[in-house]
């Protein structure tokens, strides 16, 4: 692959496209995750469809691995100086464990306007 020179770029633009593309890896997670439930509740699927739905999965799988690798040396470079209020961001979590890992250790519970703790689920 040729190798293209960009220039420095502020840190809002550069979040703003990857949160498109984790947009993006959502919707094709969901047609996914509607597909699998089709099949499950017995619904036939086409041998189209499902080579359609294991190519979304394989492009899942490896956008996700490429913004990893993206995401970690954009922290290699981040400035220690120069800190970041996460609260907001954190409030709009609500994934319990996503949110403690995102904050790292010592956090309390993300308590929701209902006060239950924030992206428990209750199955039964």
């Amino acid at each position: 692959m040729h190798k293209v020179e960009i220039a420095p770029v502020a840190m809002g633009p550069l979040l703003s496209r990857v949160s498109i593309q984790l947009q993006e890896l959502q919707r094709n997670g969901r047609v996914v995750e509607d597909a699998i439930a089709r099949s499950l509740l017995g619904d036939e699927l086409s041998i189209n469809e499902n080579l359609t739905n294991l190519q979304g999965i394989d492009s899942i799988v490896q956008v996700l691995g490429e913004l990893e690798k993206y995401i970690a040396n954009l922290a290699d470079q981040a400035c220690s100086e120069h800190l970041v209020d996460i609260n907001l961001s954190v409030q709009e979590i609500k994934l319990r464990d996503l949110a403690r890992s995102l904050v790292g250790p010592l956090t309390e519970a993300i308590v929701d306007e209902d006060g239950g703790i924030s992206g428990e689920v209750d199955l039964f």
